[in-house]
């Protein structure tokens, strides 16, 4: 199958950034929830971050030839950005760990804020070194903010719509408003949320298609460039009817079907389009010169 090898890597990029997406977009609505039972929901998702996250990283071992030798990647941190992006990984997913544990009890602790900080940091953190790892001169759909830009944009919108997708459920009232959001109601920061994460998504796509005449060799490239173009297309569809339908389902009486069902859809769509989306920017590689 074309790119095999480097499937750890689109599943361990998206579930990290989702994980991390999670925790920030939850630690914006904590700040306006009142209700004690939703904000019990909202810090339990913590741990279903932290699940993201742990099966995001062990995902990446498939990418290190032999996992037992993968400690020598640190070998490099103060020259290497992967071997930074590897020490972030332990430092975020430790934070993740105890974040997770804190939250699993109904009753806030007192080091819970603390930890909330640290995750929400060192995730921001690591989602910038990760893009880092691919700023490549020798690719010039790599050398831009591409990436940079996408990887927050996948931040953003998973985290908005996840939360969107499991308020629906629990707390439909919270979230489905008729007019404008109230205060204390989370619809104008899941929508902030996930509108700039598409905004962003949009400024990235332009970026990620490789110019013909960069001095590429096209016998580099993974795809031909117009399978790449119109397959980003494709993605930006996916990813802009998804925040359509979820801004919808934000407003009770503008969708004809219910928020749980609409919110359903908006997350699949969201999937759909994120995982073609990080497949292309895999696929998007093409060297300059030899």
């Amino acid at each position: 199958m074309l790119l095999l090898h480097e499937w750890p890597l689109v599943l361990f990029t998206l579930l990290v950034q989702a994980a991390v997406g999670i925790v920030l977009v939850g630690e914006c609505l904590l700040r306006r929830a009142k209700d004690a039972r939703l904000v019990t929901r909202i810090r339990r998702q913590s741990c279903v971050a932290f699940i993201l996250f742990a099966v995001g990283g062990l995902l990446s071992l498939g990418h290190t030839g032999s996992p037992l030798n993968s400690f020598h990647t640190l070998s490099n941190i103060g020259s290497s950005w992967l071997s930074r992006e590897i020490a972030m990984l332990g430092i975020t997913g430790l934070a993740f760990l105890w974040l997770a544990f804190l939250r699993w009890k109904d009753q806030p602790q007192a080091a819970e804020k603390t930890a909330a900080l640290l995750t929400v940091a060192a995730g921001l953190v690591l989602v910038a070194v990760m893009s880092r790892v691919y700023r490549l001169a020798v690719v010039p759909a790599w050398s831009s903010y591409a990436g940079l830009l996408a990887f927050f944009a996948t931040v953003l919108l998973c985290g908005a719509l996840w939360h969107g997708f499991m308020l629906s459920r629990s707390h439909p009232d919270f979230i489905t408003l008729p007019g404008l959001p109230q205060e204390g109601s989370a619809a104008r920061p899941l929508f902030a949320a996930a509108f700039l994460g598409f905004l962003l998504a949009a400024v990235s796509l332009p970026l990620s298609v490789p110019l013909q005449d960069a001095g590429l060799n096209l016998r580099t490239a993974l795809i031909p460039l117009s399978c790449l173009t119109w397959s980003l297309a494709l993605r930006a569809l996916l990813t802009g009817f998804a925040v359509l339908l979820f801004g919808l389902a934000l407003l009770r009486g503008e969708c004809k079907c219910s928020p749980a069902c609409a919110t359903t859809v908006a997350l699949i769509l969201l999937a759909a389009g994120e995982f073609l989306g990080r497949a292309l920017f895999y696929l998007s590689y093409a060297r300059v010169g030899m």
